[in-house]
């Protein structure tokens, strides 16, 4: 594999990525987002452009996540910068199975030690089975459930030693 890299602050291009991760997710029949949850606008709720991340291989636009330090919607108890959180995280078709999912969590990491913060969160929808391997994979437990609206939830934390 070529060099990979993560961009923060490269907002168009991770809106881009989800989109297009969400179309083939509508296109094959998995529950995924709604399109009208990737605008702009719906995404920069609470966050800035600074807290979209791009995973780049080469200089292939390859994956994408947002890591945000405060998420007052599925963690409302965690204060401000007493974790990281990770939402959106995707890869495109063309990279799955290359372990960029595992890079972009690797990333996470880092930057949550550079704050000198414990722990890592992020959700997935209760029935997304195969998300709930992944992230067990990498070393995240389940710790709750959520619903919100129609939507249920599985959260799950990674305590960073």
């Amino acid at each position: 594999m070529k060099d990979f890299a993560v961009v923060q602050g490269d907002m168009d291009n991770a809106i881009a990525i989800m989109k297009e991760v969400a179309q083939w997710c509508a296109d094959t029949g998995k529950k995924m987002w709604h399109p009208n949850e990737l605008s702009r606008e719906r995404l920069l709720q609470g966050i800035t452009a600074e807290n979209f991340c791009v995973g780049k291989v080469g200089n292939d636009n390859a994956a994408a996540m947002i890591l945000q330090w405060h998420d007052p919607l599925f963690w409302p108890q965690v204060a401000k910068d007493k974790s990281g959180f990770i939402h959106k995280l995707c890869v495109r078709r063309s990279y799955g199975g290359q372990g960029l999912s595992q890079k972009m969590v690797a990333y996470a990491i880092e930057a949550c030690r550079k704050k000198r913060i414990r722990y890592l969160r992020l959700d997935t929808g209760r029935d997304r089975y195969p998300l709930h391997a992944l992230y067990e994979s990498l070393g995240f437990v389940q710790v709750g459930k959520k619903a919100i609206g129609e939507r249920n939830y599985v959260l799950y934390e990674m305590k960073i030693e």
